[in-house]
């Protein structure tokens, strides 16, 4: 068992072929456990690191990297009325996003009126009403977790004040694709939300390399590869 930091264990079940295969260049598969952001233990095969990677400081350039927090100012809470959403899918990706919004039963409290296209095309009285008195209206095309992250992204702005944890999965990304460039033929990241995988995915294609995106929410994350 290699500990590679306190959330992350590399076990090689075979001793003896590890050896061999380290000394000669060419490590064998070992499993990966760790830790996620949601506390559960997740399993999965990787190839470690070479010596030469290892001892050019590269192997620490990788997902195993955990950048210290940056201080930053709390966002705002917004208070948000959901029409024809459902709440529970909009607590969800707020959480996941980690943006503080406060649902309102009325209208009269809410700062901004979240609504789908079916919705808003048969222009309800509540819509006209939001829009009268000057409410941001926000339409999204569908009643999904995603559809709601990405509209929370726009709302809080995270493009120009990147949240700590974008921050630590972009840094996580940058590793996986210096690995990758590195001969090592393909590296599975941390779960993210739908927001922040379009960023890494971005990021991959920027590099040439290819990436797909695995697994049920929430536990879904992506995979960076070098494309044959």
């Amino acid at each position: 068992i290699e500990i590679q930091d306190r959330q992350r264990l590399l076990i090689h079940h075979s001793v003896a072929s590890s050896v061999d295969g380290l000394l000669r260049g060419q490590p064998s598969q070992a499993e990966l456990r760790y830790r996620d952001p949601g506390g559960e233990i997740c399993k999965e095969q990787t190839t470690p690191p070479s010596l030469e990677e290892r001892e050019s400081g590269q192997a620490n350039a990788g997902p195993s990297f955990i950048p210290q927090p940056t201080v930053q100012e709390p966002l705002e809470p917004l208070r948000v009325y959901p029409y024809g959403i459902a709440r529970n899918r909009l607590e969800r990706a707020a959480r996941r996003m980690r943006v503080p919004v406060y649902m309102t039963k009325g209208l009269g409290q809410a700062e901004v009126l979240l609504t789908t296209k079916s919705f808003y095309r048969k222009r309800p009285r509540l819509v006209a009403d939001a829009e009268q008195r000057g409410l941001p209206v926000y339409v999204l095309r569908a009643n999904t977790v995603a559809q709601m992250e990405a509209c929370l992204s726009d709302v809080f702005d995270l493009e120009s004040r990147p949240s700590d944890a974008l921050r630590q999965a972009l840094q996580e990304v940058e590793g996986a694709i210096r690995q990758v460039q590195g001969g090592i033929p393909e590296v599975t990241l941390s779960p993210q939300n739908s927001y922040i995988r379009r960023r890494q995915h971005e990021m991959a294609r920027t590099a040439n390399l290819a990436s797909e995106s695995r697994g049920k929410e929430p536990h879904r994350r992506v995979r960076i590869f070098r494309e044959e």
